[in-house]
């Protein structure tokens, strides 16, 4: 056969399965259909979205900083001052959604802070991912007709596949 005959590989993406749950998956789908490949990787989710003002060069630049913002009656911030790329930045809150963050943003732009941004904290949440890769034929018979604990699985893209 030329190489121009062989079938395109084919991905599913499952995601949101706990850790067991995926590890039954993967066991499953490898006994069904040897010619799979089956990653599984940690789900990342936006966990939290961080607004703040960038690190200062020492101590007295926060205090200075977090000085000004009180002058301009901002009240609810901190300086974090353990160390880590982080030390020294005012911390402004932390928001469970990115519109809330925007929203106080917003505000203190109004009042004039104009060095406030907003960082996305994302973790490695306790969901895994499991990516099913084969020719498209195999990978359908390997995922028909799941077990019920299967069937509310959410499906997902795949990862851009890795050259």
């Amino acid at each position: 056969s030329t190489p121009a005959t062989l079938p395109k590989e084919a991905c599913r993406a499952l995601a949101g399965l706990e850790r067991e749950t995926a590890d039954k998956l993967v066991e499953l789908l490898a006994g069904r259909e040897a010619q799979l490949r089956v990653d599984q990787h940690p789900l990342n989710e936006p966990s939290s979205w961080w607004l703040h003002i960038p690190p200062s060069s020492n101590s007295a630049q926060a205090d200075k900083k977090a000085a000004e913002l009180a002058r301009l009656g901002i009240k609810d911030f901190f300086i974090v001052r353990e160390s880590g790329p982080n030390q020294y930045a005012i911390s402004l809150g932390l928001y469970k959604s990115e519109e809330s963050a925007k929203a106080y943003l917003d505000v203190l732009q109004k009042k004039k802070v104009k060095t406030a941004r907003i960082q996305v904290r994302e973790t490695a949440g306790d969901k895994i991912v499991v990516e099913v890769r084969g020719n498209a034929e195999g990978l359908a018979k390997a995922m028909a007709d799941l077990p019920p604990e299967f069937a509310s699985v959410q499906k997902a893209e795949c990862a851009a596949a890795k050259p």
